[in-house]
């Protein structure tokens, strides 16, 4: 179950119930909120910015996750999957229905909300696919 939080309207949360009582599980960015969209762009400004310089043969996928910070709300981890710039040939081979999946990794941002600045970004190889929940999970412990 998830809810938006009315003092922060950025943030949604999302709770289980254990043992009859409600239990914050995670939170993460509202998309729905005014100020997600300004939020989006700075990140993916940053995070293009890094895969020109440091990998230049791939591009983001529109595939992203995010994860706040529990404690002061801060911190936020921006996960979004990249895949390998595809030439013209490839491009008209899956349009023919020849699909292989271009997901190789994910560039990991940890992004200050109040500073508006990243604090830590990087492009992490994928051996094999991992879901967006547990690349999150796996990031999480660096965050806290």
């Amino acid at each position: 179950m998830s809810f938006k939080d009315n003092e922060y309207p950025l943030l949604k949360h999302f709770v289980e119930q254990k043992n009859d009582k409600w239990e914050l599980k995670d939170i993460s960015l509202n998309e729905e909120d005014k100020s997600f969209k300004e939020v989006s762009l700075l990140v993916n400004t940053v995070k293009n910015e890094y895969l020109e310089s440091k990998q230049p043969a791939l591009k983001l996928a529109n595939y992203y996750g995010t994860l706040v910070n529990k404690v002061d709300f801060s911190r936020v981890i921006w996960v979004t999957y990249t895949e390998h710039k595809r030439t013209k040939k490839e491009l008209e081979e899956a349009k023919k229905g020849v699909y292989v999946s271009p997901i190789n990794g994910y560039v990991v941002v940890y992004w200050n909300l109040f500073k508006k600045q990243a604090q830590h970004i990087a492009f992490v190889s994928l051996e094999e696919h991992k879901s967006i929940d547990e690349v999150l999970e796996y990031e999480k412990d660096n965050l806290l």
